[in-house]
């Protein structure tokens, strides 16, 4: 079993010979501890400590080491994790270990995370990215630049000149700028210094960000016969609603000066062409997974589905629905924090909640939920403490 982290947790190590003396035998004594594994729970005990730092542990019968080592984990006030190394095995679930390290959490958990059975709630409805889009390697797949050329050749009567492409490494500085800023370049009339410089906020000025290359670049233009330049980008926002500016529609007319009004068009032309690309690298899976665990910021799911596997690994994070019994499904962002692999080929993905749908008080009716569940496991939990 290997588990990939993505997100690592925050810890720091105890070495105090007193602090560990006291956490093993008061602190953790009446404590749930557990074997630290992602597909089950194995509860733990721990007996004669001693002061060179040796236990007995006892697990159970069920429990069989993989290797020379064995970690396990308890909750305090944050997150305690003790690694052991194996010593002896004294009889079956029961071994003679050395304490190797312990960690301590730099924050307590966010969140109390309790189980959750298949008739309290499930993830389903997943929208997921086909395949990520990564501006510093300047490819796109090869779905999306099907989603381009379809939309260039629907359009190249727009201008003299039509271009449709994504922003490449190169030195052309007035892409670079429009990729920077994120705003469409609209250069009315290209012998006019006047007109690199609109009072429109919206769009880039162009005649600042040539600075004292203006005029060479104004030559250059009408040596080209370029009436009108027009470069709108497209701004892709992927499930973590972040703006990935990965390519740019480009007019220039050598006839007549491109209107106002065609920039507006322009911009509208490329929001519809994002809509296009989104739908064209977004599958939408309606497949009923299990949820593991849960908590008001992150969750553990079992996935089964043999897409969802495939994309998962790609994937920074995806947006899915938790459909609660009986309740109007609550639709989440989530990013992916770790994933492994269990015996019967499952993926174990762990995730944290990082925004929400657009609808409205989403996430607020998702905590009105959990609530009554969360009270529920801290009373049980607090009975089988005897506190």
């Amino acid at each position: 079993m290997q588990v990939n982290e993505r997100k690592s947790r925050q810890l720091e190590v105890i070495d105090d010979p007193d602090e560990i003396s006291s956490l093993i035998m008061t602190r953790l004594a009446s404590r749930n501890k557990f074997i630290k594994n992602p597909f089950e729970k194995i509860q733990v005990s721990i007996r004669e400590y001693k002061p060179d730092k040796t236990l007995d542990l006892i697990t159970g019968p069920e429990f069989v080491p993989e290797g020379n080592s064995v970690s396990i984990y308890a909750l305090l006030e944050s997150f305690i994790e003790i690694n052991l190394d194996i010593l002896e095995k004294i009889d079956d679930g029961m071994f003679h270990c050395r304490i190797a390290s312990i960690y301590k959490a730099v924050s307590g958990r966010r969140d109390l995370r309790f189980k959750l059975s298949d008739d309290q709630a499930v993830a389903t409805n997943f929208r997921i990215s086909r395949q990520a889009l990564d501006i510093g390697l300047f490819t796109i797949p090869t779905s999306i630049k099907v989603v381009l050329d379809q939309f260039h050749s629907t359009n190249s009567a727009m201008s003299d000149i039509v271009k449709v492409d994504i922003f490449k490494n190169d030195d052309n500085v007035l892409l670079k700028g429009v990729k920077k800023s994120r705003k469409a370049a609209y250069i009315h009339d290209t012998s006019n210094p006047a007109d690199y410089s609109p009072e429109d906020e919206d769009f880039l000025d162009c005649g600042s960000l040539f600075g004292n290359d203006l005029n060479q670049f104004i030559k250059k233009n009408i040596e080209k016969g370029y009436k009108s330049i027009l470069i709108t980008p497209i701004l892709y926002i992927n499930e973590a609603e972040n703006v990935i500016p990965f390519g740019y529609i480009q007019l220039v007319s050598k006839s007549e000066a491109l209107t106002f009004e065609t920039a507006e068009k322009l911009r509208a032309d490329a929001a519809r062409l994002v809509e296009r690309i989104k739908d064209a690298n977004t599958a939408l899976l309606s497949v009923r997974q299990e949820i593991i665990d849960i908590s008001k910021g992150g969750a553990r799911l079992k996935i089964t589905d043999t897409e969802l596997k495939k994309l998962i690994p790609k994937a920074q994070g995806f947006i899915f629905d938790i459909v609660f019994k009986l309740e109007v499904p609550v639709t989440v962002y989530a990013e992916i924090r770790s994933t492994c692999t269990d015996d019967n080929g499952n993926m174990i993905i762990g995730l944290d909640f990082q925004g929400n749908s657009s609808r409205k008080n989403e996430m607020k009716r998702f905590y009105s939920y959990l609530e009554p569940m969360e009270r529920d496991y801290k009373a049980k939990l607090k009975k089988s403490i005897g506190k």
